[in-house]
């Protein structure tokens, strides 16, 4: 098994067959995995939306990630908080970080599964937390010797630390900096019309088959 730290991104969405369902495309798990590869960390995007629960299992003990990023909206609630309870029960000493548009609006929902929750923009937050995270070999009882009020949007509640930093919009000039945005939209447009053009296995829960690195 590869020893090298790790960073696995998880888009929680997972087919549904209805004839009104939308494909959505994870260009958040995409920015964030450039970011994250351009500080030369290891990152893994467990796109759900081809795959089932099982082959998601199956993905996460093979890659076996130091640190576990899952997006969250309202419609993914369901399906991310029974990740964080697999992850907590099949890879005990992996970090569970929350993000999305309901942690942003309700982070402290999350603290009792998380161990940290990231609101707003965190395309460059996210990634340096996770580099320096990393760096220090950090563990989910070490995260107060992180230089934690340095981190945009970081909200943490446990017994050793109380976070809530604020959030940050970043610039136009920024966000241009952000690499291969639009090459990454680009690439998960065709990704979308791919799905479309498929049939993945029936599934009773919402789910999908394929993992995109």
């Amino acid at each position: 098994m590869d020893e090298s730290p790790k960073v696995a991104i998880v888009f929680p969405y997972f087919r549904t067959r209805s004839p009104m369902e939308m494909l959505l495309p994870s260009l958040g798990a995409a920015s964030l995995a450039a970011q994250l590869r351009k500080l030369d960390l290891n990152v893994k995007i467990i796109d759900c939306t081809f795959l089932n629960w099982r082959l998601v299992q199956k993905a996460l003990r093979d890659y076996h990630p130091d640190i576990v990023g899952a997006y969250c909206m309202i419609s993914l609630t369901r399906n991310t908080f029974r990740l964080a309870r697999w992850v907590r029960t099949e890879l005990p000493n992996s970090l569970l970080v929350a993000g999305g548009p309901l942690p942003t609006l309700y982070p402290e929902r999350f603290v009792a599964d998380f161990d940290a929750i990231f609101r707003g923009e965190s395309d460059l937050s996210f990634p340096n937390f996770c580099r320096d995270f990393i760096r220090q070999e950090g563990t989910r009882s070490t995260l107060e010797k992180l230089p934690l009020q340095t981190y945009d949007g970081l909200y943490i509640r446990d017994s050793r630390s109380a976070v809530d930093n604020p959030t940050v919009h970043h610039s136009e000039k920024e966000r241009n900096r952000i690499l291969y945005f639009r090459t990454l939209a680009v690439r998960n447009r065709r990704h979308i019309q791919r799905g479309r053009r498929q049939r993945p296995a029936q599934s009773t829960t919402n789910t999908t088959d394929r993992t995109y690195a």
